[in-house]
């Protein structure tokens, strides 16, 4: 009799082991998600503060690459003046010719 009933708190132990495992999982991807939109806002935060300390953003283009799996979690800001160039490259045609 005691060796059923140790059976039967084994059971629900063991039952309540893998609950407990799968609400941590499901915790795991939760907290994950929360923290790659952190990155992804952070990143965005140090965008707009680039664009306020520079040139007007109409003339300026900024590009964000961020790796999620970087030690230091930095953000890379690439600043790329797209319409500036294609207007240089045009004057530097119009002399050659």
């Amino acid at each position: 009799m005691i060796v059923i009933f140790l059976f039967i708190v084994l059971f629900f132990i063991l039952f309540e082991i893998e609950t407990l495992y799968w609400s941590l999982t499901e915790c795991q991807t939760h907290i994950r998600r929360l923290n790659n939109r952190l990155f992804e806002l952070q990143g965005a935060v140090k965008v707009l503060m680039a664009q306020k300390k520079d040139e007007p953003a109409k003339t300026r283009t900024i590009w964000v690459a961020a790796s999620k799996y970087d030690s230091d979690n930095d953000i890379q800001v690439e600043e790329v003046e797209q319409e500036q160039e294609q207007e240089q490259e045009e004057e530097i045609e119009i002399e050659e010719d």
